[in-house]
């Protein structure tokens, strides 16, 4: 009898990073913390079974046909692009000069919120407040003002009528519309290591069609995290959804 061959006995447990791509597009972005990917291969059986006396219940024939290999992942770095995906939207700059606000005419109310014209205020120039009549009105200690939202609350005294002269900060950073995409079309592209054996690997799906689900509650209090799912896609110049490579 032949001896069987030795077998090289080990497990897989993988880490990676991801990096994706809109479909078409030649530059990658790193997907950050992806704390889980899964594809998941399924079909449907479709059996004729025996009603026969003596083979009842068995199949006489068995037909798999599998169906679309189904793609999630779930990531927990939220920067630009990671937001966008989540919000199913783009992104782009925010952009704006500061500026200087001279007598905007407003009606402040006792322990209610006023939205001034502008938001970002910069909180190292002070508002300063006229009458209607252009005359000097010191609110000092009795306004409090949110800068960031461009609001201000009189805190005391009755409802008045006033011109406020204030400046803004310079608009940076970036805005997202949401809701706006209606899934994700990604090439992804894992940089793959089994740290049991230290083998390197690279597993690509050529295309992921995917949505964002499950959404975010902003105030738990609890890390963020962004979850995706969909479908592999196979394309019309290869003959599978997704590939793995283990490098020798």
């Amino acid at each position: 009898m032949a001896q069987q061959a030795n077998i090289n006995d080990h497990g897989v447990k993988f880490a990676g990073t991801v990096y994706a791509r809109k479909l078409g597009t030649k530059n990658w972005y790193d997907l950050g913390n992806t704390t889980s990917l899964k594809i998941t291969l399924s079909g449907d059986k479709d059996e004729r079974i025996s009603h026969r006396r003596d083979t009842v219940g068995q199949a006489l024939d068995s037909l798999y046909t599998p169906k679309p290999a189904e793609i999630s992942w779930e990531n927990d770095t939220f920067n630009r692009q990671n937001f966008a995906n989540m919000l199913m939207g783009t992104a782009a700059d925010l952009s704006g000069a500061a500026q200087q606000i001279t007598d905007e005419a407003i009606e402040l109310l006792p322990h209610e919120w006023v939205e001034l014209g502008q938001r970002n205020l910069d909180e190292n120039t002070p508002l300063a407040f006229k009458t209607k009549d252009d005359q000097p009105l010191n609110l000092a200690g009795k306004v409090e003002i949110n800068h960031r939202l461009g609001l201000i609350r009189l805190n005391e005294g009755n409802k008045t009528e006033a011109k406020v002269s204030y400046a803004t900060r310079e608009n940076k950073g970036f805005a997202i519309n949401a809701a706006t995409l209606t899934s994700l079309e990604l090439e992804l592209r894992v940089d793959g290591l089994n740290r049991a054996t230290g083998e390197n690997s690279v597993l690509s799906v050529w295309h992921a069609s995917v949505t964002a689900n499950d959404g975010m509650d902003w105030l738990s209090g609890d890390w963020g995290k962004a979850s995706f799912s969909g479908t592999c896609v196979t394309p019309s110049d290869k003959n599978s959804p997704f590939r793995l490579e283990v490098l020798g």
